[in-house]
């Protein structure tokens, strides 16, 4: 006989279902035109034998934009902006925020677009195009805001996304920043469906590299930084919480929590209160100070906002010690450690000193990369790390033998130390080079801020303005392959990068920045 539910759980389940309804999703029916493309492309090797066959196949699996076997996806995020000019040189832009599940068709959730184009005599656009990187999209203290899409981050069940779109802050040029449907904290389940305004949107610029927001594992939670009354009766940066089951059942008073109350002003160089994380459903972290230099203090607080407490503190005159995704837990710790005593061997203006991965567990501290260099990095960017299994990714211009012209790669280290790797085989692509792996053109490479790996299915995304596969000559696309490099990546996106057309119009199309579970 079957038992029926109280009132109240069926409510509370019919909320908690707009969660989890859609976990499996990447297993319903959808249409898939990259499946379609790749199986009539097999087609016409039928009539081929041998290794000529092998020869068609792969260069049909390279043209795709499926996933390649055992580099499955659950669902990823990501904006697609187009920066237009015309031979007038007014210019335009235009914006929206998609989904993927797995190998389905992406699903545009919201568009904005400038309601009037607007002289550009400075070329924006033009400027983006020949950077190709999508992070100049996004607002940061460093840069004048451009987009309307602060921040995004997937839910660790890939069930869904929350993202952030404001256009307050000040415009890189007036009239040309997109005019969204609306501004605020938003979700979307995977597949596209059920978008809800959660509530007004987040008044803080987030850090450069952190356009991703931190979930908690379980999914219910979304820790980030907003403006909030400190202790000392101000206003200044402070952690907050969303708890997103309030939130989409309409309950504000329970909607948004405030975790801290520091009085610490931010500035240019010292955000306050910056890269907030989950240790663990129970507790966030979070960093306050400068990693230029000064104290720099990574602090543990109580998802109900009590027990905060120093996890650890690195004044002037030492190494400085940035952590990277978390202080404790079960899983081993990535930190990226500066040495400012020890010059680089490949040192560039304001970078010219040596920077190494080690790895924390527990009080265990273990170095895992000598390299002597001023761009290596943990993967993933400020706040967290890429960790695959018992091997930790990191990003490095190192040539053990597989990397001549030096440039930003994935390696892959055991968290133990020794067997360092290297999974990704970019090619040279002419331009002069970046600043190594820190977010900087003109040159093609990987940068530590675009890398992510889904921990269920192992698959290691990232981003690159290299043209690894021969179909991205002008573009910052989206990458996905095996976490030990044994097959090359798959081109996720296909964004058109930076064209001229017949009548003189540039056209720039950039994917990026993304977000995965």
């Amino acid at each position: 006989m079957k038992r029926r539910l109280p009132a109240g759980a069926r409510v509370l389940l019919a909320a908690l279902g707009i969660l989890v309804g859609t976990a499996g999703a990447g297993h319903a029916a959808c249409h898939s035109s990259c499946t379609e493309e790749l199986r009539a492309c097999g087609r016409t090797c039928t009539g081929l034998h041998g290794k000529a066959r092998r020869q068609c196949r792969r260069r049909c699996g390279e043209r795709s934009t499926c996933t390649a076997p055992g580099a499955p996806i659950r669902t990823l995020a990501y904006v697609v902006s187009e920066c237009t000019t015309d031979p007038e040189q007014r210019s335009s832009l235009a914006q929206k925020l998609v989904v993927r599940r797995g190998n389905c068709d992406p699903v545009t959730v919201m568009e904005a677009r400038t309601p009037t184009p607007v002289f550009d005599p400075s070329g924006v656009c033009r400027q983006i195009g020949t950077d190709r990187l999508s992070f100049e999209f996004v607002s940061t203290p460093d840069q004048l805001a451009v987009g309307v899409f602060q921040a995004l981050v997937v839910l660790p069940d890939g069930s869904g996304a929350v993202f952030n779109v404001s256009k307050q802050f000040p415009p890189v040029l007036p009239g040309l920043t997109p005019e969204p449907p609306d501004e605020g904290i938003f979700f979307v389940r995977a597949d596209g469906s059920g978008l809800q305004r959660l509530g007004p949107p987040s008044r803080v610029q987030s850090p450069a590299g952190s356009f991703r927001w931190a979930a908690s594992p379980d999914g219910r939670r979304i820790a980030f930084v907003d403006l909030g009354i400190g202790d000392a009766g101000d206003e200044a940066q402070q952690v907050w919480l969303l708890d997103l089951p309030a939130c989409l059942r309409d309950r504000q008073s329970r909607c948004r929590r405030q975790l801290t109350r520091q009085s610490r002003k931010s500035t240019r160089d010292d955000p306050g209160v910056s890269f907030p994380i989950f240790v663990d459903s129970r507790n966030v972290g979070f960093y306050t100070g400068s990693t230029g230099g000064g104290t720099f203090t990574a602090w543990q607080v109580r998802t109900n906002g009590t027990h905060r407490r120093k996890a650890f503190e690195v004044t002037d005159g030492a190494p400085h010690v940035i952590p990277t995704f978390g202080v404790t837990g079960k899983h081993p710790t990535a930190i990226l450690v500066l040495f400012p005593e020890i010059p680089a061997v490949d040192a560039y203006p304001y970078l010219h000193f040596a920077r190494e991965v080690f790895a924390v567990r527990g009080k265990n501290v273990l170095q895992l990369t000598a390299f002597n260099r001023s761009d290596t990095a943990p993967g993933g960017g400020a706040g967290r790390g890429v960790l695959v299994g018992d091997r930790l990714l990191f990003v490095a211009t190192v040539n053990l033998g597989e990397n001549p012209d030096q440039i930003c790669q994935l390696f892959s280290t055991s968290t133990l130390g020794g067997d360092i790797r290297q999974v990704t085989h970019l090619r040279s692509d002419g331009r002069s080079p970046s600043l190594g792996c820190r977010y900087s053109p003109p040159g093609c490479g990987i940068f530590s801020v675009s890398t992510a790996a889904d921990r269920d299915t192992g698959t290691v995304l990232f981003s690159s303005t290299c043209d690894p596969l021969g179909g991205n000559p002008f573009g910052d696309q989206v990458f996905a392959m095996r976490p030990d490099g044994s097959q090359p990546p798959r081109q996720l996106t296909n964004a058109r990068g930076m064209t001229t057309g017949p009548d003189g119009t540039l056209h720039v199309e950039l994917a990026g920045p993304f977000a995965s579970p």
